[in-house]
């Protein structure tokens, strides 16, 4: 490209950085900007990864020092490694002088060929500082994992949390919330707040984590993000030529999010010719945080890799739109806002079945102790539910003894603490920390 080209690029580009008044999000920015290591921020695409660039510029205070390229402005299709040079030239003659401290801002830089030497580059300069982003999880596999060891913070950014949403829409005019997303116990004993807290829950359940979708209220934008990730980044990056195959195996998934899969069975019900193939496109959907392959918890390695597995979607109303589904299943959306919390909080969840046959949602194994089993459950109005409950969190407790057993759901006043099972309403688990601690 020709350096005037890009320069008008990054003039128009650079009025994009918005840093007015934005929704905060659950991340600890001065871990990323109180040091030089690349800042890596991969999710799922519409996740907000360019607003949490902008949220980095507000603390930085000034724009000024920020050179920034969104690399999905089609003006850029022709950009090549050789333009990065250039477009600092371009950047710097605008400048009266020198910033002593530069930031690059790269949004979905993985559409440059070779992107990763020149981050490596400038990786090397002390008054440089640079972030970049992608919507695949491979962003840091291969030559830029060997080039930038020990040089790089990596960053998984999701759609909003509902402790996010919760927290942006009550933090006026209420001192006991605070940025970090915790609450003032006592508030949970405020039935206004309650009912606050509910009310912005139900709009959750609906509408989902998109920023977007959730704001505008507007779910049709659901599917043009579904085709979109599967066409742009899986169909060209992989060159997967059944894109029919391909879009009907992500609907059927969606829709049976939180069930266990038979890979022969959704192979023959989407013509594809074995259960391998429909692993392949799998790791496709985890790749692009479209969805997770999650599978059970054994002491066995291998017996756990040789386990059934679980798909459960990056957004609970990305899966209800796409799946079609006409009625959601509340225990299913439940479950499934569940799993992507602990994602969130950096957990690598997996269910567990117990010789009699009992399930428990999720095991959570820190290191090597397990910490917690945790069931989820809508709701506990009814003896036969909670028994359920009960027996598979103390199957567990037998057998793989967890230091923790945890029930989540949406009526926990029905229900209280039974002697070491703790349960906890979603609101209060979501907003105050992890569950019980």
């Amino acid at each position: 490209m020709e350096k005037s080209e890009i320069l008008n690029v990054l003039v128009d580009q650079y009025r994009d950085i918005d840093t007015g008044e934005l929704w905060q999000r659950q991340v600890d920015l001065s871990a990323h900007l109180n040091n030089r290591e690349v800042s890596v921020i991969t999710g799922v695409r519409r996740s907000g990864k360019s607003s949490l660039l902008s949220l980095i510029a507000a603390h930085l205070g000034s724009k000024e020092s920020i050179l920034y390229l969104n690399f999905e402005d089609i003006r850029l299709v022709s950009f090549e490694l050789a333009d990065f040079q250039k477009a600092l030239d371009a950047w710097l003659e605008l400048k009266p002088s020198t910033p002593e401290r530069i930031f690059f801002f790269y949004d979905e830089i993985q559409a440059v060929d070779g992107w990763q030497r020149w981050i490596a580059q400038l990786a090397k300069k002390r008054h440089y500082k640079v972030f970049i982003t992608g919507s695949n999880s491979k962003l840091l596999s291969g030559e830029l994992a060997s080039l930038l060891t020990g040089r790089h913070l990596p960053l998984t950014l999701y759609p909003f949390s509902f402790g996010e949403v919760a927290h942006n829409l009550l933090k006026h005019g209420r001192e006991s919330l605070n940025s970090q997303t915790t609450v003032n116990p006592t508030l949970w004993f405020d039935s206004e707040f309650r009912t606050e807290v509910r009310r912005i829950l139900l709009r959750y359940m609906e509408y989902g984590g998109f920023p977007r979708v959730l704001l505008g209220q507007e779910k049709r934008l659901l599917s043009s993000y579904f085709t979109d990730i599967v066409l742009k980044d899986i169909v060209v990056r992989h060159g997967v030529r059944n894109e029919r195959a391909l879009l009907e195996l992500g609907s059927i998934l969606m829709a049976d999010a939180t069930k266990l899969m038979n890979k022969s069975r959704l192979a023959s019900a989407v013509g594809l010719k074995d259960a391998e193939t429909v692993n392949s496109y799998l790791h496709y959907f985890t790749e692009t945080y479209l969805g997770f392959d999650v599978k059970g918890y054994s002491h066995s390695k291998q017996t756990a890799l040789r386990s059934q597995s679980k798909f459960y979607a990056v957004d609970h109303a990305l899966a209800s739109f796409v799946g079609g589904t006409v009625s959601p299943n509340v225990g299913a959306t439940l479950e499934n806002m569940v799993y992507i919390e602990l994602l969130r909080r950096r957990y690598a969840p997996s269910y567990w079945r117990s010789k009699e046959g009992h399930e428990v949602d999720f095991i959570i194994k820190q290191g090597r102790r397990i910490s917690h089993a945790i069931q989820v459950s809508a709701s506990l109005a009814h003896q036969e539910t909670r028994d359920r409950e009960v027996r598979a969190l103390r199957a567990a407790a037998t057998e793989i003894r967890p230091e923790k057993l945890l029930i989540i759901t949406l009526d926990s006043t029905v229900y209280t603490d039974v002697n070491d099972i703790s349960v906890i309403s979603f609101e209060e688990w979501a907003m105050s920390g992890f569950g019980g601690e």
